[in-house]
């Protein structure tokens, strides 16, 4: 029983961050430039969650399309990279959805709190 306990967080937790991939490649762009390899090697270490190229490219993609990071490629290797930046409106992205995101852990935190509660008093009248 405990197994399973454990495989169903390790898929809320790759479902999670697969849902804010947006935000998480913005965030970690506004430190530094990054090729797709990076970024995935980031965050599977960040995260604990394996992106294929499958899942990295298209987000890049866009990302791109909507201007909230900018590509170039790098010619100083053997193999040509492209290098992924964050953008001025991508920043703004960014700290908007860290505000939004905040506030969704606060109202989410609010009424877990408030079911704990529920239940103590549950257990008091019951």
């Amino acid at each position: 029983e405990k197994g399973e306990m454990t495989i169903s967080t390790k898929k809320i937790q790759e479902q999670l961050t697969k849902n804010l991939l947006f935000p998480i490649v913005l965030d970690l762009l506004s430190d530094r430039a990054m090729c797709g390899y990076e970024l995935m090697s980031i965050i599977k270490k960040n995260y604990g969650v394996t992106l294929g190229a499958s899942t990295m490219y298209p987000t890049l993609n866009h990302l791109e399309t909507k201007k909230l990071i900018t590509s170039e490629w790098n010619m100083d290797n053997l193999r040509p990279k492209k290098v992924y930046k964050l953008t001025h409106e991508g920043q703004d992205v960014l700290h908007y959805s860290i505000g939004s995101l905040s506030l969704i852990c606060k109202t989410l935190d609010n009424a877990n709190a408030k079911t704990d509660r529920n239940m103590e008093i549950g257990v008091l009248i019951g």
